[in-house]
């Protein structure tokens, strides 16, 4: 999905805001607001209803490139800090998911010391 959101779009970023928890030990910008079936957050936004974390992603770093997706390094789907956020391929997100044996989102963040650098 290509989402169109420039740095222009300050009323995005305020609207995410409002509904954020800044985690302070952590980092993570915990979205309160509502959330998908897999835990990811979820925003509607220009007619669609798009994940909060690749809102994020097109607001402060750009657009997403083809074939890639967005790994959240804390491992914490709700959160959207876009420091949290990396442009990885598919298998990639495989092998760090199997990696750490995420098989639903945590309830709280969590760190990896053994994470996986990948291109």
């Amino acid at each position: 999905m290509t989402i169109n959101i420039n740095e222009t779009d300050a009323a995005v970023k305020a609207r995410l805001e409002a509904h954020t928890y800044f985690e302070p030990t952590t980092g993570c910008w915990i979205w309160m607001g509502t959330w998908d079936k897999d835990g990811y957050g979820k925003v509607h936004f220009r007619g669609e209803t798009i994940r909060v974390h690749q809102a994020s992603f097109a607001l402060f770093r750009g657009r997403l490139r083809r074939g890639r997706e967005l790994d959240h390094t804390c491992n914490v789907r709700s959160c959207w800090n876009p420091a949290h956020l990396e442009d990885v391929s598919r298998a990639c997100n495989c092998r760090r998911i199997f990696s750490r044996r995420r098989a639903a989102a945590p309830a709280i963040p969590v760190t990896h010391p053994n994470f996986e650098v990948c291109a």
